[in-house]
């Protein structure tokens, strides 16, 4: 009871509590503050204008009429259409419309990635990238195809599929005239003209034309093996040659050769044994004019002709004996 008395006492209102009264209707108020809202209520009678709140300057792109709220947005938008990359990076050269692009590029050259996935422990040079990756552990699909049932974690990927649909081939090389899907692709592509190679490996100096070479280059010195077989645990260093290695358990995918019907799982193992069939008829016998698929098979079936006698070299496909 004595508790009790004392916590009333403590939130018992003042007896000479301050009140706030309204010279115009004459409510009462327990705070200022009150007062002052419930004044705006009178404005209209009192003549007083309200506060017209103003409008945001527009600013207003003389290329294509986009309109932005920041003057600064203009400036970067602008460059879209006038070409102008002011920041450099003085590894490369590799010019950028914005700063903080330029840093973003920077830490390809100094291997900086303060991104950092606490799932897997990868790190990333970008937060984006970050915010891409962690789709693969929640398994977000966000972008479907409107063509067929594929989905996709990022935008930029559906991009690059719609075009295996549309064929829509948007960038060309200006000296070659090539076709490419990605302007990345175009970049590397490029290189083979200009012969620049701006990547170069911090373990052995060795220089390649394109960031990602560079990257599958480096685990050879750092012995990373990223990919891991789910089935057998098998590691791989390359993304690809992981889908090669899990074709062995699931024989997902098998390539026939059209001539022989024999069953492949990789598409340069069908290259490679095409060419025998390529090579029919091109190897002659001078002596008999039999045909053979290889210069070996022509080779021991001249020293049949020759017993031991030597035979010349082959030339543009013949052998003979001496």
């Amino acid at each position: 009871m004595e508790l009790f008395q004392r916590s009333y006492k403590l939130t018992d209102k003042p007896k000479d509590k301050t009140l706030f009264h309204c010279s115009i209707c004459s409510k009462i108020f327990s705070q200022n503050i009150y007062l002052k809202q419930h004044m705006k209520t009178h404005e209209e009678e009192m003549g007083v204008k309200k506060d017209v709140p103003k409008e945001k300057p527009v600013h207003k792109c003389e290329f294509c009429d986009k309109t932005f709220d920041r003057n600064s947005s203009l400036v970067y938008h602008r460059r879209s259409h006038t070409g102008e990359k002011p920041f450099e990076c003085n590894v490369c050269n590799k010019m950028f419309t914005q700063k903080g692009s330029l840093k973003v590029h920077m830490r390809t050259h100094t291997g900086e990635m303060p991104f950092h996935c606490q799932v897997c422990e990868k790190n990333f040079s970008q937060e984006c990238s970050l915010r891409i990756h962690m789709r693969r552990h929640t398994g977000e699909t966000p972008y479907s195809c409107e063509y067929c049932d594929k989905v996709f974690a990022r935008k930029d990927y559906l991009t690059l599929h719609t075009r295996s649909h549309t064929g829509e081939t948007p960038y060309r090389c200006d000296t070659c005239e090539k076709v490419f899907t990605r302007k990345e692709h175009l970049n590397t592509h490029k290189r083979i003209h200009t012969g620049e190679r701006p990547f170069n490996c911090k373990f052995c100096g060795y220089c390649f034309a394109d960031v990602r070479t560079l990257k599958h280059h480096i685990r050879i010195h750092t012995g990373e093996k990223p990919y891991r077989c789910e089935i057998c645990g098998k590691a791989c260093s390359r993304k690809y040659s992981m889908t090669i290695h899990m074709r062995t358990h699931t024989r997902a995918t098998k390539i026939e050769c059209e001539i022989c019907k024999k069953i492949f799982s990789r598409k340069n193992s069908l290259n490679v044994h095409m060419k025998s069939h390529a090579e029919v008829m091109s190897h002659q016998c001078q002596i008999c004019n039999e045909y053979f698929w290889s210069k070996e098979n022509l080779a021991l079936h001249v020293q049949k002709h020759c017993e031991n006698k030597p035979f010349e070299s082959v030339q543009e496909g013949f052998l003979s004996c001496k």
